[in-house]
């Protein structure tokens, strides 16, 4: 796996001529889909998530389209969920297994997609699960839009108490028309960061031809990740097809973990994107990344508390070598804590954060 900045905007050019000479070359997904199916792979890592995973896998079993395989790695889990993946293999031909030692999610996702086949990639965890007939209808929207690179589709929150509150992330049918720098600048105005891989369908030679694997044994994959597939996407196209429940606040999450590793994973990435930006001369980009770096500072701040008296020095050199990225935003939200951070630092604009989150929460 290469370094983060191995990854990142360090060259970017060299990107776009691979993206250039990759739309040259034929593309087995396309050619293979103009009988008017699309195959998709849907990868669900799995680990000691039993409670959960048969509500995800009939999910996506139930969907009514022609083209499905369901791959589940087995990502090492000690509670019996490695056995009901072998139940659903040996009774549903559209199902295959994968058992590997645990090396975290990023991995995974990984191996899943090393061994899919269909043209079309998604990803679900195994603690979350899919609408019903949503396969159909982003088929649908795949061949009306001709096969785009990336398809974002839209997700709820769904709470133990049957809540269900959307993601929101913004991205509307105005994404239809943007490519190129467009659709950069497109990514870069939404009030949020859309960068969860489970919200959006992936053409696989896309995946593959750009290289964009997860990168191993960090957290945070996902916010890493993002920023490079939006560099290469080329076309993209949104669908407003009810399609992921997102369970939160579940037992035994990872995502609910703070840690002082989590705070420096994060540092790390907004770290390498900011170098890898100052590379760049295409203004498109640099504004993209700056965008989403600075929707990402706000976590920075709140993890703060998470470092240890005695790295919180290094921690906070690292934030403010980062600082070049505030003011990019304008929305309320951004333009609020970059005032904040300006009067009252570090340590107090994550404590206000964190008060206020606690209040919306209710």
């Amino acid at each position: 796996m290469q370094d983060l900045d191995g990854v990142g905007v360090n060259g970017c050019d060299q990107r776009c001529s691979n993206t250039c000479h990759s739309r040259r070359k034929s593309d087995p997904d396309r050619e293979e889909m103009t009988g008017g199916n699309v195959t998709f792979s849907v990868i669900v890592p799995v680990y000691n998530i039993r409670p959960y995973l048969r509500q995800c896998v009939d999910s996506i079993l139930g969907q009514a389209c022609c083209g499905l395989e369901v791959l589940l790695v087995d990502d090492g889990s000690t509670d019996g969920s490695g056995r009901i993946c072998d139940e659903y293999a040996a009774r549903d031909a559209r199902v295959r297994v994968l058992h590997k030692s645990s090396e975290g999610v990023s991995e995974a996702r990984n191996a899943g997609v090393r061994a899919a086949r269909g043209a079309y990639i998604l990803f679900v965890d195994g603690d979350d699960f899919i609408a019903a007939h949503a396969l159909r209808r982003i088929e649908t929207i795949i061949l009306r839009r001709d096969c785009p690179d990336i398809v974002c589709l839209e997700c709820v929150k769904l709470f133990a108490d049957g809540r269900c509150v959307s993601m929101n992330d913004g991205v509307t049918k105005e994404l239809n028309r943007k490519t190129g720098g467009a659709f950069l600048n497109y990514i870069a105005q939404l009030p949020k960061y859309p960068a969860s891989a489970w919200s959006k369908a992936i053409r696989r030679q896309f995946f593959l031809d750009h290289k964009l694997f997860f990168k191993r044994g960090i957290y945070f994959e996902d916010l890493e990740w993002a920023a490079r597939l939006f560099l290469a996407v080329d076309t993209a196209t949104y669908a407003p097809v009810p399609y992921y429940f997102y369970r939160q606040n579940r037992d035994g999450s990872l995502s609910g973990v703070r840690s002082e590793k989590k705070a420096f994973d994060l540092l790390h990435i907004v770290e390498a994107w900011c170098r890898c930006a100052g590379r760049t001369d295409d203004r498109a980009k640099r504004r993209m990344i700056y965008s989403l770096m600075e929707y990402v500072f706000r976590f920075l701040l709140l993890q703060y508390s998470d470092v240890s008296h005695g790295k919180r020095k290094r921690y906070a050199q690292g934030i403010r070598a980062c600082e070049v990225v505030l003011g990019t935003r304008k929305d309320k939200v951004s333009r609020m804590i970059y005032g904040v951070y300006r009067r009252l630092g570090i340590f107090w604009t994550g404590f206000l954060l964190k008060v206020y989150l606690r209040m919306r929460r209710g």
